[in-house]
């Protein structure tokens, strides 16, 4: 296992896990008047060729959330990540998962 270069300290643990094993996941009884955050396309994450890593642990991290009219600020959890995207999990309502630029996430 090697050291990640773009955020040092970080494990680097390549497979060829698809980006689709990661789906946006909402709560299982949502809020009828609480909109979709939107995530991003299978693409934008990478596509079939993008290596995933997987966090051994979940990571802590604030990150930008975009919704229809708003973005906003979500403390969320990595879990996994490609060269352009980051698998955030946070807590509003329920559980909420969702692919997020890389740069929209900072670690805490």
């Amino acid at each position: 296992m090697g050291t990640n270069k773009q955020n040092p300290g970080l494990p680097e643990r390549f497979g060829r896990i698809s980006t689709d094993k990661y789906p946006p996941v909402e709560p299982a009884h949502p809020d009828l008047n609480s909109p979709v955050p939107i995530g991003l396309t299978w693409e934008e994450r990478g596509g079939a060729g993008a290596p995933v890593t997987v966090a051994p642990e979940p990571i802590s991290v604030i990150a930008w959330v975009r919704y229809p009219n708003i973005s906003t600020h979500v403390d969320a959890h990595a879990l996994a990540w490609t060269h352009s995207a980051v698998y955030i999990q946070w807590q509003s309502r329920g559980v909420h998962r969702l692919w997020v630029w890389a740069s929209a996430v900072d670690r805490l």
